[in-house]
């Protein structure tokens, strides 16, 4: 289990295998999980995502909650989060 608040506080990710990891909303295919829910907090979001997700291996396979499976790599490449800023101020 790795404990990953900001979309709540008791958000946590399972990582199966040191292949697959259940996410529910931390992390979306693309995207980072909403915060605009009580006790969301994106600046808790972003940093588990970067300290305790992005660290992981890059073929690690990631479920979401919600929408389409992705890897660790491509979200590091590809999500949104690095200018998740500019798209949410």
């Amino acid at each position: 289990m790795i404990h990953t608040p900001g979309h709540s506080p008791g958000g946590s990710c399972y990582l199966l295998n040191d292949k697959h990891l259940f996410m529910g909303d931390t992390l979306l295919a693309g995207v980072i999980g909403p915060t605009n829910l009580p006790f969301g907090n994106r600046e808790e979001l972003k940093d588990s995502i970067k300290t305790k997700l992005f660290p992981l291996p890059p073929n690690v396979k990631i479920y979401p909650g919600h929408g389409d499976t992705s890897t660790i790599g491509f979200e590091q490449e590809h999500n949104l989060f690095p200018n998740v800023k500019k798209f949410y101020l």
